[in-house]
Order: C-alpha cells, then sequence, then structure tokens
C-alpha cells in the first residue's frame, strides 16, 4: 500500500512546487528620446527604446536607459504574467576620468587644462571625446584620446618614455621666411631650438616665393642644420600665353582697321577719279584707264581687308576663349 501511494503523493507534492513558481512578466520600456540602451538590474539587454524585455522574473527590479551621454534609471515592481509599462526621460549624465602614469607624479591636462598629478582617481569630465596629456620634466609628453562613457570611470595610464634631444638650426633666404617645425611655426630667418630625437618636417614659406619642405632625422645629444633659399614664384606658362595673345589681337586689329580705311578711301578717290577721267577724256580709253588704274586696286584693297578681317576674328575669339584653358597669375 505504501509503495502504491507514495509514486501518488510525490506527484502532488512537485505539482504543488511548480505551482508555487511566479510566472514572469514584461516590461515595455519607452525613453525620450528614443533608441537608448535598456539595461535590467544592471545587465545590458541588448534591447534599444522603445523595447521589450520579455520573461522577466517577478519582483522588483531596476531599469536603467543609456545613450550616449544621458542616462535614466527607476525601479519597478514586475507583477506575475502582466506586462509593466515605464517610461524614462534621459538627462546628461557627468563622467569621470581615472588618470595614472609610469613614472607617476605627470602633470595631466584634459583638453588643455590642469587637472593635477598622477595618480588621479576620479576626475570629472563632461561626457564625450577628451584628450589626455601627459608631461614630466626628461620624459616625451604623452598624448591619448578617450571617450567617456556615463556608467563606469574611464581609466587612461601612460607609460611615459624618457626624453633624449637634439638641437636644430634653420637657415633661411630671405630672412623674412617663416619657419615651421611639425607644422608649429618657431621663428622667421634663423632659429636655434632643441628639439626631441627622431624624425621632424622643416617648412619654410613666404609669400610670393615657392614653400619649401625638409624632412630631417635628429639624433640625441647632436646638432643638425638646414639652410635653404627660396625662389621667387614663376608666372604661370598659360598667364603669359594671355599677354602674348592679347598683343596679337591688337597687332591684328590695328591691320584690320587700317585695311578698312583705306579700302574706303580708295573707294571714294575712285568715284572722283572716274568722273574726272570722262570729263577731261583723258587717254585714249579713259575707261580701260580707269578698270586698270582704280577698280584693279580697289579689288585687291578689299581682298586683302577681307582677309584681315578674317584674322582679326579668329584672334578677338582666341582672346576671348582662351582663359578658360587656366587660371590667371595670383
Amino acid at each position: 500500500m505504501r509503495t502504491t501511494l507514495f509514486p501518488f503523493l510525490c506527484a502532488l507534492a512537485c505539482r504543488g512546487a511548480l505551482a508555487a513558481d511566479p510566472a514572469p512578466g514584461d516590461i515595455l520600456v519607452k525613453t525620450n528620446p528614443p533608441d537608448a540602451r535598456i539595461l535590467l538590474d544592471g545587465q545590458d539587454t541588448g534591447v534599444l527604446s522603445p523595447g521589450l524585455i520579455p520573461k522577466v522574473p517577478a519582483g522588483s527590479h531596476e531599469i536603467r536607459a543609456v545613450s550616449a551621454c544621458a542616462t535614466a534609471a527607476a525601479t519597478l515592481q514586475v507583477r506575475e504574467a502582466m506586462v509593466e509599462r515605464i517610461e524614462l526621460d534621459l538627462v546628461n549624465a557627468p563622467a569621470t576620468l581615472v588618470i595614472g602614469s609610469v613614472p607617476p607624479g605627470a602633470v595631466a591636462r584634459v583638453d588643455g587644462t590642469e587637472v593635477g598629478k598622477t595618480p588621479l582617481v576620479a576626475v570629472p569630465v563632461t561626457c564625450g571625446s577628451h584628450t589626455v596629456a601627459l608631461s614630466l620634466d626628461g620624459y616625451r609628453t604623452f598624448t591619448a584620446t578617450v571617450s567617456t562613457d556615463p556608467l563606469a570611470p574611464v581609466e587612461v595610464s601612460g607609460v611615459l618614455a624618457v626624453r633624449r634631444v637634439g638641437r636644430l638650426q634653420v637657415r633661411a633666404h630671405p630672412e623674412e621666411a617663416e619657419i615651421l617645425v611639425d607644422g608649429v611655426v618657431v621663428g622667421a630667418g634663423r632659429v636655434d631650438l632643441p628639439v626631441d630625437s627622431g624624425a621632424h618636417v622643416v617648412t619654410l614659406r613666404l609669400d610670393g616665393y615657392e614653400r619649401q619642405d625638409r624632412s630631417i632625422t635628429i639624433q640625441a645629444d647632436a646638432s643638425a642644420t638646414v639652410e635653404a633659399r627660396l625662389s621667387a614664384e614663376k608666372e604661370p606658362f598659360v598667364s603669359r600665353i594671355r599677354w602674348a595673345n592679347l598683343g596679337v589681337d591688337a597687332t591684328l586689329t590695328a591691320m584690320t582697321l587700317g585695311l578698312a580705311i583705306a579700302a574706303r578711301s580708295d573707294w571714294q578717290r575712285s568715284e572722283a577719279s572716274y568722273d574726272v577721267y570722262t570729263s577731261l577724256g583723258y587717254g585714249d580709253d579713259p575707261e580701260l584707264y580707269y578698270d586698270t588704274q582704280v577698280i584693279a586696286p580697289l579689288r585687291a584693297a578689299r581682298i586683302l581687308g577681307g582677309i584681315a578681317g578674317g584674322v582679326g576674328v579668329l584672334a578677338v575669339g582666341g582672346f576671348v576663349f582662351l582663359p578658360v584653358v587656366g587660371p590667371a597669375s595670383p
């Protein structure tokens, strides 16, 4: 009898235990603004707002929404087999940096502002991207760019390299030329300054002269010299063509006008000459004389005038369209 009742009693007990487990619920999360990450009890759910977190155990839970630089949190009671709704308004969240260096004692600057000497446990900053620089006498400056997180401090640690320096001397001609080392203006004409060992770029520039860039490697505890003479900028070839074309245009235009005036004058003279020749009865055949001595030169003048006019039109067209070939000289 006991053997027969035991499985039955066990089944009843197990059924009662299962019935006692609360059914999970769901949470529907909405945020302002949307597209925030949703965390449940500190764990990222992979859900973006607005979104549904399914099968959440009944009970009290912390809901946190996080965007790039804003966050919001609230506690929510989840009931059995229910869909709970919550709406969060995101606010800008402060962030912190933890800054260290090897060796310690370096001056730390965040976005150019000194914040103390390393180690620094909690440096308050705004959320976003920041540039951290660590400097210490005898060491090269360490620089890093970091993006902060409103959920946790961001650690920045720099290992400073021993600084080894050499000297760089630059002589520029003309002396008014500006001198840049690695893009930073260091003087004009002549400079003599200490620089870190390694590769550098020396630039010389002056208005009206061609810019020069020189690459140089500085050895530790050694000196290097750069001497350069800038060349005056040359007038662009296209600009010179324009001036030559303008001169040709002016010459051909003058020739065209001259021939046109000459042809007009010959025509007027021919009309007067014919009247004179016919009235005086000059020669045995005034008509023949007039054709050979007046009309023939007039026709030649007309032909030459037409040719010169055509050349003048081409020249003017060349002057109009040539400037599109390239830029004018400054």
